[in-house]
């Protein structure tokens, strides 16, 4: 039986970012053959590698593990995240991966639990290892854990966090995370489902039993942390999740692309012009076909069909929140934004703020908001040269 098109496109697709990808691992191939001896060299040497720092926050049974990498000093974001934790009862274990001003970190030991310095290896989940590490060690078993990275305003809005500890309670979940990414499948016939895959890695929260699974602790114990990118992605961030779901435990999202696409299949012709109106795009195609439509809007059911084809391609090949800021904002508030550098992220945060001085999407506080806005500007004056994905 012949291959259905939308296959033959998606496998020729993956070759060529193969291909593409090659000269970068062939760089990549010296220092992933000595990884194992970097790796057991930094375990040996782990107490001379690391410093803790006792903080001024008292230890509880509620634990948050935030790792940290702000190169230029700390913005007022980390506090805001570690104050709103600290009033959600959690002591703060805070790892940072680059060394900080001694001011900076004065401030930091004022309001943690813990300060963990670390060198910058293994990326976020390096982090989240050695954090987890360090706890183990000291004996500390949370009755609800935190795993998170600064790579995200958060809360940017609401209170996010009691949502999801509610949640936990009342959905009997082990854990939690802002985003799961889900992956639509088609059959042999070509019904289609959603494939529910990883937490997105920059927020996770842990029920203690959860926690103290096997499941859990036997994926930190053989976590060959890397500095490779895309190893720590792929055997971190998605492979975390996996090795958790399928020893049985039971992770959801707060948003999902399914639930997103529902809402859209139900919503008013005027609610989808906004969110076309609203929408980024990372894809150029997709760029025009949206513009055609607002250009074209007439408020008729056969625009109102065009343009839910248009939502469901977009959010099927690129995250929905990122690319219908607006409506996702309807739907589920936005409880984070990303700090990504990537172009596509840049243009989302631009419609968020049109929309927050607007009128349309509610404000963070006025020290994020002012922090969130600097960051736009900035952007605008100054892209940057090497806009990577953040983990």
């Amino acid at each position: 039986m012949a291959l259905p098109l939308w296959k033959v496109k998606r496998e020729l697709k993956r070759l060529v970012f193969q291909l593409q990808d090659l000269p970068r691992r062939l760089r990549q191939l010296p220092g992933q053959l000595r990884h194992d001896k970097t790796l057991a060299e930094y375990d040996a040497n782990f107490d001379q590698a690391t410093r803790l720092i006792p903080g001024a926050a008292l230890p509880g049974p509620k634990v948050a593990l935030l790792v940290i990498y702000q190169p230029r000093g700390l913005p007022a974001s980390i506090f805001h995240t570690i104050e709103y934790l600290t009033r959600h009862g959690y002591a703060v274990l805070a790892v940072l991966n680059t060394p900080l001003p001694e001011g900076d970190l004065a401030r930091l030991t004022a309001l943690c639990w813990q300060v963990l310095e670390r060198p910058n290896f293994g990326y976020d989940f390096g982090g989240y290892r050695d954090g987890l590490r360090i706890l183990n060690r000291q004996g500390v078993t949370p009755d609800r854990l935190i795993i998170m990275n600064d790579s995200v305003w958060f809360p940017f809005q609401g209170d996010p966090l009691a949502q999801m500890e509610a949640a936990l309670e009342a959905e009997g979940l082990d854990g939690l995370g802002l985003n799961q990414d889900q992956k639509l499948r088609r059959d042999a016939s070509g019904a289609e489902s959603f494939e529910t895959r990883q937490l997105e890695s920059y927020f996770f929260l842990f029920s203690g039993a959860a926690a103290r699974s096997e499941a859990f602790q036997a994926f930190w114990q053989g976590y060959r942390m890397s500095s490779d990118k895309s190893y720590t992605i792929k055997h971190g961030e998605v492979g975390f999740s996996t090795c958790l779901m399928e020893r049985g435990l039971r992770l959801k999202g707060m948003i999902r692309r399914q639930e997103f696409l529902q809402a859209m299949e139900e919503a008013g012709v005027e609610d989808l012009r906004l969110a076309l109106d609203y929408a980024v795009y990372a894809d150029e195609h997709h760029a025009r076909d949206g513009a055609a439509l607002l250009a074209g809007y007439d408020g008729s059911p056969d625009w109102r069909a065009q343009a839910l084809a248009h939502v469901k391609a977009v959010a099927l090949r690129r995250p929905f929140n990122v690319g219908f800021p607006l409506a996702a904002d309807r739907l589920f508030g936005t409880a984070y934004v990303k700090k990504n550098s990537q172009a596509f992220f840049h243009r989302m945060r631009m419609q968020i703020l049109r929309g927050i001085d607007s009128g349309l999407i509610a404000p963070p506080p006025p020290d994020l908001l002012s922090e969130f806005r600097a960051m736009v500007e900035d952007y605008e004056r100054n892209p940057p040269a090497n806009a990577e994905r953040t983990l």
